[in-house]
């Protein structure tokens, strides 16, 4: 389980562990569970007990308890939809229709799409304009948004290529394989050469991430050894690398392998100075290189992963992608972490799972979302704050489950249809019949770039009829934007003993 127990207060402590632990929930636990206060649930970090015991309270009808937990459980949780519409539906329920338009208004302003017209949990607050104009609203969040197209299709499907990059100097794409180990070289007519193969040397296993360092001849590739690489063994397990390559010949320059046996590179990042960092999301740990020896540079245990990073304008700062709580920064010069400032009202950040700097913004690609996007974050000159949000593709037709991305010119290619949801936990396809070719989309980067972004807030209200109250009063007013989540209180363990492996040619 990737995020840890994390208390607040022996007693709430103790009943959360119990719940958490208990398939069967005795009289006792549920006694414990009964009797923790609003403040208590409030409290709480831990996200699997506040899941256990919501659904204690929902199977012995503490209906109060039960949207506490959920209540608390979406804010850690920014960016379930699920989740949220579990709490809306639980006023619902109860013919509750104050907070749950109010509610539904919130995740409408979020830019979530959904539609819920048929949902009988809601069935209680049918029947007024302001449930026609919310369903309306949700709905029309789903249809496609943007100019981007796909650009080609890569013509050897069953690869499970995770990982994309693209070197400038010889205008080639580069896509890293989590099946076979390789590396190949793509062109957009979607032809693929071989380029890097695992062999004795390199001991290449699945290619999770790769980046291209042209200026300095130089490709970065994170390679961790899982069940879905067709090497996959138990001398193997467990293990991960960064190897260094050159990149025009594709000859090994050095190998970095991470101490341990459970550990899992999942994603790099370069500075424009040439310095890489390499995060291990599986331990919430990110490496760099110093001196020729890997060197762990920060780390934190209450996140949940690490699933993209990347450096941003000047070299200044290193942004990693929580893909349960969302974007926060490290400062390279202090190392010192912060949460990314935006308005929680108007902009969700979780789910995302690649993530590029561009010209002064932050690019986001955010499966995790409903519906599924790619996001334009213009930044603060300080790096700290989003100041307007821009949707560049929203719910295209391509998009099945978008994975890694990279930069071309004025261009992001990526991932549309990433097909690891289609090999089980042994690595084996579920059904050969569904392994697709993979589809690579492309996104203007400069789209709409003149404009102040879309309107992540509400048109005003009709007016209700008879007995619709508070949602109906008129449009919402946006909060102040945030220093990220209270969690960031805790901030990083940084400069923790380091943990070395000198690489060799």
């Amino acid at each position: 389980m990737y995020f840890q127990k994390w208390l607040a207060g022996a007693a709430l402590g103790l009943a959360l562990v119990s719940v958490a632990q208990a398939q069967a929930p005795n009289a006792q636990v549920v006694r414990r569970a009964e009797s923790l206060s609003q403040q208590q649930i409030q409290a709480s970090q831990n996200v699997a007990g506040l899941q256990a015991l919501a659904g204690i309270y929902h199977a012995t009808g503490d209906k109060q308890r039960y949207r506490w937990a959920l209540d608390r459980l979406t804010t850690l949780r920014p960016g379930s939809l699920r989740l949220k519409l579990a709490l809306a539906a639980s006023y619902a329920g109860d013919d509750m229709k104050t907070p749950a338009y109010d509610l539904l208004l919130r995740i409408k302003g979020q830019g979530f799409g959904v539609d819920i017209g048929d949902d009988p949990r809601f069935e209680k607050i049918h029947g007024t304009q302001v449930w026609d104009y919310i369903v309306a609203n949700l709905k029309e969040s789903l249809k496609p948004f943007g100019e981007g197209k796909p650009a080609f299709t890569l013509k050897r499907k069953g690869l499970l290529i995770e990982a994309i990059g693209y070197d400038p100097a010889r205008k080639q794409f580069l896509f890293g394989s989590a099946h076979d180990g390789h590396v190949y070289l793509g062109d957009k007519n979607g032809n693929l050469h071989d380029f890097i193969a695992p062999d004795a040397s390199n001991k290449l296993w699945a290619v999770m991430d790769l980046v291209a360092d042209a200026k300095r001849n130089r490709l970065w590739v994170a390679t961790t050894s899982v069940p879905q690489f067709e090497g996959y063994s138990a001398d193997n397990a467990g293990k991960a690398a960064l190897d260094e390559f050159n990149l025009k010949t594709g000859k090994l320059l050095h190998r970095y392998e991470l101490p341990g046996r459970k550990v899992f590179l999942s994603s790099l990042a370069l500075a424009p100075n040439g310095d890489i960092y390499a995060a291990d999301g599986v331990n919430r740990v990110i490496y760099t290189i110093e001196k020729g020896k890997l060197k762990e540079l920060v780390g934190n245990r209450h996140l949940s992963s690490i699933r993209a990073m990347t450096v941003g304008p000047g070299g200044k700062v290193l942004y990693l992608a929580d893909p349960q709580i969302g974007v926060l920064g490290f400062d390279l010069k202090t190392h010192k972490a912060f949460g990314l400032g935006y308005n929680p009202e108007a902009l969700v950040l979780p789910g995302i799972v690649d993530m590029l700097a561009y010209d002064g913004t932050l690019v986001v690609v955010e499966p995790g979302m409903q519906p599924a996007r790619v996001m334009r974050l213009t930044l603060s000159d300080d790096g700290r704050r989003v100041t307007k949000a821009m949707p560049l593709d929203v719910a295209q037709p391509a998009f099945e489950n978008l994975g890694a991305a990279t930069a071309v010119g004025d261009t992001m290619y990526f991932i549309a249809n990433n097909q690891q949801g289609k090999y089980d936990q042994h690595g084996l396809v579920r059904d050969d019949a569904t392994l697709e070719p993979l589809t690579i989309f492309a996104s203007n980067l400069r789209y709409a770039w003149g404009e102040s972004g879309i309107n992540m807030g509400m048109h005003a209200l009709p007016t209700a009829k008879p007995g619709a109250k508070g949602a109906a009063a008129g449009k919402r007013q946006m909060v102040k934007p945030l220093q990220g989540p209270g969690w960031m209180k805790h901030g990083f363990q940084a400069d923790r003993p380091a943990a070395a492996s000198s690489g060799g040619k």
